[in-house]
Parts: C-alpha cells; sequence; structure tokens
C-alpha cells in the first residue's frame, strides 16, 4: 500500500499540513506565527477554526513518538493532525457557531479513508534518482 502523500490530501488538507509544518520551525516563535497565519487566512473558512487548529498542532507536537517522512509524504504527527481535525466536525458538542458547519465537514478527511494514489512514491523515487545521478553515483 502506498503511503499517504501531500498530492492525496484536498486543498484545506494540504493547507494545514504545510502550515503545520512551518508552524513547526518556528519553535518559541509560535505565536507570532500564528498571528501572521490568522492575518494570512483571514478571508479563508479555516480561519473560523484557526483556535481548534492550533490547539491540534499543540497536542500533536508535544507527541515525542512522531515520525518524519521526506516532504512528499505525510509524518504520523501529521496524519493525527487531520484525524483531530476531521473529529472536530463529527464532535457532538460542536454546533455551527463554534464548530464546523455542514459543508466544512466534508473537506477534512480521516487519514485512513484518504485513498492513496501513489503518486508522492513516483515523484520520490524521480527525486532520489535525480540525487544520485547528480552525485555520479551510478
Amino acid at each position: 500500500m502506498a503511503r499517504l502523500g501531500l498530492s492525496d490530501l484536498t486543498e484545506s488538507e494540504r493547507l494545514v499540513v504545510c502550515v503545520f509544518r512551518e508552524w513547526q520551525l518556528h519553535g518559541n516563535l509560535t505565536k507570532n506565527y500564528e498571528t501572521v497565519i490568522s492575518h494570512i487566512l483571514n478571508n479563508d473558512p479555516l480561519n473560523n477554526y484557526i483556535k481548534l487548529i492550533f490547539k491540534a498542532f499543540k497536542e500533536v507536537s508535544d507527541n515525542k513518538d512522531a515520525t518524519e517522512d521526506s516532504y512528499y509524504f505525510l509524518s504520523k504527527q501529521e496524519e493525527m493532525i487531520l484525524l483531530k481535525i476531521a473529529s472536530f466536525g463529527k464532535h457532538p458538542l460542536l454546533n455551527d457557531k463554534n464548530g464546523f458547519d455542514e459543508n466544512f465537514k466534508t473537506v477534512f478527511r480521516n487519514p485512513c479513508d484518504i485513498p492513496r494514489s501513489g503518486h508522492d512514491e513516483i515523484l520520490s523515487k524521480i527525486d532520489e534518482s535525480n540525487r544520485i545521478i547528480s552525485l555520479g553515483i551510478l
């Protein structure tokens, strides 16, 4: 089975994963980064849920057993974030005022339910081949 890759995600899922990757790089400056992201997403439907998203980032980043993969593939932490966000829309205590609305729920899926295209596997192998050729290892 192919690994879950960025090309398998919806636009919103991919955006959250990329924002998480940047968020991790900012370390102690994450509060500043959160403010910047909130301004950037000002007109995006995700902005209504940004506090929940950053909360998921914090909960998942506390997991010391996380694994890092290549750029193309999602780490276990990133899959956990998608799972947490997908569950926000299904939580019985959330309503339209403080949770995901009906249209938004379908944007985030449980990582187990996301079909893997294998496209990222191919791109990863091409990149690796290019690295080997550029180093003259053949």
